[in-house]
Order: C-alpha cells, then structure tokens, then sequence
C-alpha cells in the first residue's frame, strides 16, 4: 500500500487488528457488519490489558503511517460494525 488508505484498505486493516485482539483465528471470519464488541472481549482482571485501546491504537497507527490524521472516534464505536465506523474515522 502507497498513499493514503482507501476506505476498502482501512476496513481489512480493521478485520486484522479486530482478529488478532479478539483471538480470531484469521482476519477472513471477521465481519464488517458485526460490532466490534462481539469480537472483543471485555476487560476481565484489573490488570488486565484493556483490548479496545489497543485495537483502536493499532488502526490509529496505521492510519497515521499512512498520511491520515487522527480523527476523534465516537463514544459509541464499539457497538458499531466495521462498515459503519470506517468512513467516520478515515
């Protein structure tokens, strides 16, 4: 990938970041019309890693990688799909 990511690419680096926090097996068995919270669990011990900042600060790094700006996410994205979040944030 060159440039800026197109909306298309933004969503399958979605899929990827949403597999490998979610224990996913392969990026493929995401859906993009299923919340993000079907997919990632909530926090259980306090110690625990809080998955949803890391799952945005993966696709917020590569949005910047890729010449993107970092756009305020919605409050609410974590019961929105995929299709529904990238055109926010891109």
């Amino acid at each position: 990938m060159s440039g800026q990511l197109n909306q298309s690419q933004l969503k399958r680096v979605m899929r990827y970041y949403l597999a490998r926090v979610g224990g996913v097996p392969h990026w493929q068995n995401i859906s993009e019309t299923r919340p993000h919270s079907d997919y990632i669990p909530d926090k259980g011990q306090e110690d625990d890693p809080d998955l949803m900042d890391l799952y945005r600060g993966g696709v917020m790094y590569a949005l910047k990688v890729y010449g993107h700006g970092n756009k305020d996410w919605p409050d609410d994205w974590p019961s929105q799909s995929i299709t529904e979040l990238a055109p926010r944030i891109i």
